[in-house]
């Protein structure tokens, strides 16, 4: 699916804009001529976001006009999608917004207008978790280092065909750690069965100073150091076993996690490809505790995407959306919409266009300052 055209108008810096798109454009320009708000106007039309996920604002107007901002794009299948933001000025401060949809040119209520929007662009035909747009997901490669991470975590690993079964068969010794864990979250587990741990320790610590002290102060025929004795014996033994069972458990837990990260690392790239790697358990050596969490590595590197530059961001999230719609081959390409097109290399941006694996409409930018006004070119 591919924008042929947009028309914008009284967006930020631009009065009235209207462009004709082809497969792949790069608005060019010098620094400030307003190639950044195309790329925004056109991503909340079909968003209601901005590139950064943060909704429209004053920002977004000239200050204390009254006029409404619009965008109106039309679509490769002749579907023209038209967001228009009314606002209400006090006393020269934006109060409030009225949204307003038109879809081929019939008005929408907001809501249903959005969800109409959303099967339009085809992507109600997947139930993602709550949290996640995939139609962002799908049109931003910067969403994924944007977006929930926990949302994040159940999008991806829905993807993964992961069981304890298969866990098991990875490692046997990972067995006794599931059946204490019974079905609940695995992280939670984890942290109980520590914290048992360092409770049993102090425990046992206790007792022992409470035995030494006994045997030090020992009073002879005194019953109540012999009734003390017994108990303290007793607590003695039956918290050295609790702690040897869960420091059991505790190394089956290890096994488990290993498993899992080796596992999920086999089957993320089954459908996201190679080259690019995901972290998907974190160990914390300080306070003895694993954390499920979601972020891709920079591709081909070890780095975390989000200590990436934007370049690599872009590149990382271009292979992943490209992937994604290999494995659901029933979802559109849309068009990839990204700004700081001038921090990609013109090797990369080359290399992105050129790739046959990439079938989206791509949509960016660059910065040339020979350019006395806005031109869009063809890459």
């Amino acid at each position: 699916m591919k924008i042929i055209k947009a028309k914008i108008t009284k967006y930020r810096n631009l009065e009235n804009l209207t462009i004709k798109l082809s497969k792949s454009n790069a608005i060019c320009g010098k620094n400030a001529i307003g190639k950044t708000n195309v790329l925004e106007a056109i991503y909340w039309c079909l968003t209601d976001k901005h590139l950064n996920l943060t909704s429209v604002g004053a920002e977004d107007y000239k200050i204390g006009d009254q006029d409404a901002i619009a965008v109106k794009v039309e679509l490769d299948n002749g579907t023209t999608i038209e967001r228009v933001n009314a606002p209400t000025y006090v006393k020269g401060k934006l109060q409030a917004t009225t949204q307003h949809l038109w879809i081929n040119g019939e008005e929408r209520p907001k809501k249903t207008g959005d969800v109409e929007i959303d099967n339009i662009l085809g992507t109600l035909k997947l139930d993602t978790p709550k949290g996640i747009d995939l139609k962002q997901f799908l049109i931003n490669p910067l969403y994924i280092t944007l977006c929930d991470k926990e949302a994040l975590y159940k999008l991806i690993t829905k993807e993964l065909d992961m069981s304890d079964v298969k866990i098991v068969k990875q490692d046997k010794r990972a067995e006794l750690f599931i059946n204490y864990v019974n079905g609940g979250d695995v992280a939670t587990s984890y942290k109980k069965l520590t914290d048992d741990i360092k409770k049993i320790n102090t425990e046992l610590k206790n007792l022992q100073s409470v035995r030494t002290f006994l045997d030090i102060w020992k009073v002879e025929k005194d019953k109540t150091w012999e009734q003390l004795s017994v108990i303290a014996d007793t607590n003695i033994v039956n918290a050295a076993q609790m702690l040897a069972e869960r420091e059991t458990i505790k190394i089956s837990a290890q096994k488990y996690f290993e498993a899992q990260r080796v596992l999920m690392n086999k089957e993320v790239h089954k459908v996201f490809g190679e080259d690019v790697d995901w972290k998907f358990i974190e160990e914390n050596q300080k306070d003895d505790s694993y954390s499920l969490v979601c972020y891709p590595l920079v591709k081909g590197k070890k780095t975390k995407l989000a200590n990436g530059s934007t370049s690599e961001k872009i590149l990382t999230g271009i292979s992943v959306i490209t992937n994604y719609l290999k494995h659901h081959k029933d979802l559109e390409a849309l068009p990839l919409i990204f700004d700081e097109g001038e921090t990609l290399d013109h090797e990369s941006l080359e290399k992105v266009v050129a790739n046959s694996q990439v079938k989206n409409q791509i949509i960016t930018s660059i910065v040339r300052d020979e350019y006395k006004e806005m031109e869009i070119i063809k890459l």
